[in-house]
């Protein structure tokens, strides 16, 4: 018999006495990978420009960053191995915590058993799930102990004027240290520099809704993002932060924002949201009004506000209209036991007076057509399960509003209807998607 936990696949022999996991085997002083991995994505995003090769980004839990230059056909880790400092030992980052309990644990910096093969041992640029992985604490959060081979990957945020610009939000552990990462060159996973210079030490963790401000000067984009539950500014293209609004401190501490949005028209008119509610400025992000008070009442860890298999309330994703000045849209996850009743997705002109387009709730992301002639199309995605979680029965995968204002569902292909995020792809008609299960999946051949 096999079953199956938040990540992980047990087998037993004798009816359920004695469990071993199947995921990994021994290797030397360490473990290796079945093949067996942890495929939920926290975010992806797709380029749209003009000129080079166009990319596609899948951020991961555990497996961090990828990219495909091709549309999506091969994929190459982008995990920033510039950083790693030691060379690795033989494991697989999903075992650390055991190598961790071992005794006679050897020196990180010795490759062990070497009459196994080595190839590229910092990186393994093509999806080869025999890669070997390492165990240690490093210094740099944005790979961490996967030394440059995983990690976690939330969010990113593509410049679609400027051909190869990117930002990402990377760590070893998105509850205790990440880092904000720019990059040139598309991604490459040696072309990464830091960038998250005056976001502060307690705050560089669970770093989401990194949104590029399309008006700004296009060598010194102003950047939001938010960092352990705060929104932050840059005015230098991400090179330096500025902690702009507390939304925690705004909740009495109790609540988070996690997702940014700047009206595309307007560069004054910016949206931060989560658990806190809704915030708007109208000043570029100077002051902020609450816009929307409803928010969770009762305190949870950043983390926890995720599950919507609990007693949740959150504004999972802010997007603003490419085609209409001051129209921003929400998706809303609320399965609060007292009646909560917001779930959705909701439209609204500046951030007030807001009307529901449609009612569910887990709603996770919402994205707004960059394209001319599918001005009025909406796409959005519906998941109970964040990491973990199962099937419900109201957890409806990919939804779309189409030209004649209709929804549809758009899950033929998917296995799972548990769909956390999705982005507009290089032509009209495409998406790309993260699935809980799934991972990384397009609607095109």
């Amino acid at each position: 018999m096999l079953f199956v936990n938040a990540q992980w696949i047990f087998n037993t022999s004798d009816g359920g006495v004695k469990f071993s996991q199947v995921f990994t085997k021994a290797s030397g002083t360490g473990w290796r990978s079945r093949g067996l991995e942890n495929v939920n994505t926290y975010d992806v995003a797709a380029s749209r420009w003009k000129t080079g090769k166009n990319v596609i980004f899948g951020g991961y839990a555990d497996m961090g960053c990828w990219r495909s230059l091709d549309n999506g056909l091969s994929w190459e880790s982008c995990n920033p191995v510039q950083y790693s400092a030691s060379k690795p030992v033989l494991a697989t980052p999903s075992m650390r915590g055991n190598q961790q309990g071992l005794s006679g644990r050897p020196d990180p910096g010795v490759i062990q058993n070497t009459a196994l093969p080595l190839t590229h041992p910092l990186y393994h640029g093509w999806l080869n799930l025999d890669s070997y992985r390492v165990p240690f604490e490093a210094d740099v959060a944005s790979s961490g102990g996967w030394r440059g081979t995983g990690g976690n990957a939330t969010a990113f945020a593509i410049d679609h004027a400027r051909t190869g610009m990117v930002w990402a939000a990377m760590g070893d552990n998105i509850d205790t240290q990440m880092t904000l990462l720019r990059s040139s060159q598309s991604g490459k996973f040696d072309s990464w520099q830091y960038a998250s210079n005056g976001i502060a030490a307690d705050d560089l963790k669970h770093i989401y809704g990194i949104t590029v401000d399309p008006n700004s000067p296009l060598t010194q984009r102003t950047l939001f993002l938010t960092a352990n539950g705060e929104v932050y500014r840059s005015t230098d293209d991400g090179l330096n932060w500025t902690k702009v609004l507390s939304c925690r401190d705004r909740t009495s501490n109790q609540n988070y924002c996690v997702t940014t949005a700047v009206d595309y028209f307007n560069s004054k008119l910016v949206y931060a949201a989560g658990s806190a509610g809704l915030f708007v400025s109208k000043d570029g992000g100077d002051t902020w009004e609450w816009a929307d008070n409803t928010h969770m009442t009762k305190p949870e860890s950043l983390a926890g506000t995720f599950y919507a298999y609990l007693d949740r309330y959150l504004i999972s994703r802010v997007a603003t209209d490419p085609f209409a000045p001051n129209r921003v849209y929400m998706a809303v996850l609320d399965t609060r036991s007292d009646g909560g009743d917001r779930g959705g997705i909701w439209m609204s002109d500046s951030g007030y007076n807001w009307q529901r387009l449609y009612a569910n709730p887990y709603m996770r992301s919402v994205a707004v057509s960059p394209y001319l002639y599918l001005k009025n199309e909406l796409v959005a995605t519906s998941s109970m399960a964040y990491t973990s979680g199962g099937y419900d029965p109201q957890s409806f995968g990919i939804l779309r509003l189409n030209a004649n204002g209709k929804w549809e569902q758009l899950n033929k292909g998917l296995s799972y209807n548990n769909v956390s995020t999705i982005a507009y792809g290089t032509q009209s008609g495409r998406y790309v998607l993260g699935s809980m299960g799934q991972g990384v999946m397009r609607n095109w051949r």
